[in-house]
């Protein structure tokens, strides 16, 4: 059978809001990009269109505007102290520190760059009820939520100036990596019409496929101990294309895929 072959300078597995902020940072520098989704191109974005567009900052001007003093430092400590860190949670913890420290240039002045707007009021969130949380207000909501926050990236994808150097290919589903002299080269799967397989080969690749949780019995598998046995019932609000498939191939390919067990999960919900 016939193997679909793409070329770029970078593969990117997932068009959600971390594959497509990927992308428009290369298509920035004029990288010949590769972008695949299993989703179809009218609902790029994963899950987060449906999200409220909340988003965590620290020291923003709204922030000063209403009197909120804020600094890193306090962020990282408000962090440390919810976070129940592990020993050997090294990793997560410098992306703590990087993240309080790097938020407000790197994301924040980076969304107001691309035309996002926020709530003028910064929501208080997260501030803990046995052990404390945010100490400060520091949730920003985007003005027209998740919705409008896609909606505005997926525009400036589709109208890049170097839009002619990306390739955005769309029920794509991606189930390996491709390796070779011990590097990852790209990825492989089939096309969800038709069963074609592809190949898709870059200098660099990039897994932005989501998390484990549109996978009910994957979830329940790496079910938090603390709580216990996993109730009967268990509504499915994550996408259902985040289903650990890319989890385990990096897996096979030497990753090491921790904290599976650390999901962000609600405790109530409604049947539709």
């Amino acid at each position: 059978m016939h193997t679909r072959s793409y070329q770029g300078d970078v593969v990117i597995v997932g068009a959600g809001i971390a594959g497509i902020v990927t992308a428009l940072e290369l298509l920035d520098r004029s990288r010949h990009v590769v972008l695949l989704d299993r989703d179809t191109a009218d609902h790029l974005g994963g899950l987060a269109p449906w999200s409220f567009g909340g988003l965590f900052f620290v020291g923003t001007p709204e922030q000063k505007r209403l009197g909120i003093r804020d600094t890193p430092d306090l962020a990282l400590r408000d962090w440390h102290a919810f976070a129940e860190f592990e020993p050997g949670d090294d990793w997560p913890r410098r992306w703590a520190e990087q993240y309080v420290h790097g938020c407000t240039e790197t994301v924040y002045r980076w969304l107001r760059d691309q035309g996002i707007s926020f709530f003028p009021v910064v929501h208080w969130v997260e501030r803990g009820l046995f052990v404390p949380g945010n100490s400060v207000p520091r949730f920003h909501m985007v003005w027209g939520t998740g919705r409008a926050l896609m909606d505005t990236l997926i525009g400036r994808l589709r109208h890049h100036p170097n839009a002619d150097r990306l390739h955005l290919c769309t029920g794509h589903r991606v189930t390996d990596l491709l390796v070779q002299n011990d590097a990852v080269i790209g990825v492989r799967g089939t096309v969800d019409a038709t069963g074609t397989a592809f190949e898709a080969q870059g200098e660099a690749t990039v897994i932005a496929s989501g998390g484990i949780c549109g996978h009910i019995e994957r979830l329940r598998q790496h079910w938090y101990p603390a709580w216990g046995t996993p109730p009967e019932t268990i509504l499915n609000g994550a996408h259902p294309y985040a289903d650990g498939t890319l989890h385990d191939a990096a897996e096979g390919h030497g990753a090491h895929v921790t904290h599976l067990d650390k999901q962000w999960l609600y405790a109530a919900g409604v049947h539709h």
